[in-house]
């Protein structure tokens, strides 16, 4: 079993007015910062190869609810679902540039996580990740008879690389930072029994 812990750090070094730079960059300004939050879950939506009806219901869930907590905690309707539909559309069109979407996604930490650990940060870390757990046991839902190594190394390894971003732990030890995850790597967590 993975255990994890979340520590204050940057893993990528980006500051937020940097992160921000380079989300303007990729055109996401203004209010639709709040929903970079999406980005691990298109991540993890792609990384089998293939969009999946279920995949999209667990990210249509997720928008649903973030839409509402951003609301609730700017005191007014900032976002609508037709913002965050706006928002994915161009990624579940058709394949994104995972690396594109990783750059995104090192983003979220310095932005949205903020620089000292809080509450609300870790809040919003274990909502993505949780999600992130819900998508990828869609691959296991398929092979329910042997569960014994029905992950692709390629969805362990996504899995980890957003942990990793997310300024984590694994196994009471730091992941390293200049470690890019490849299939062994992955295998690593993943010990056989």
């Amino acid at each position: 079993m993975i255990q994890l812990s979340t520590i204050p750090r940057f893993t990528n070094k980006l500051c937020r007015e940097e992160a921000l730079k380079r989300l303007g960059r990729y055109g996401i300004v203004g209010k639709m910062v709040y929903l970079i939050d999406l980005i691990p879950l298109i991540e993890m939506i792609w990384i089998g190869g293939q969009l999946r009806p279920e995949k999209i219901d667990f990210l249509y869930q997720f928008s649903t609810q973030h839409l509402r907590h951003i609301n609730q905690m700017a005191g007014c309707g900032v976002l609508r679902m037709a913002d965050a539909t706006k928002f994915t559309e161009p990624y579940l069109a058709s394949h994104p540039n995972m690396a594109q979407l990783r750059k995104i996604r090192e983003c979220i930490m310095p932005v949205r996580l903020g620089e000292t650990r809080s509450d609300y940060g870790d809040m919003i870390m274990r909502r993505i990740m949780s999600v992130c757990v819900n998508i990828l046991s869609i691959s296991l839902a398929q092979y329910s008879h042997d569960l014994q190594n029905k992950y692709s190394s390629e969805e362990r390894g996504m899995y980890l690389d957003i942990i990793e971003s997310f300024g984590m732990y694994y196994f009471g030890t730091e992941i390293p930072s200049d470690i890019g995850w490849n299939g062994e790597k992955a295998h690593e967590c993943y010990p056989a029994d």
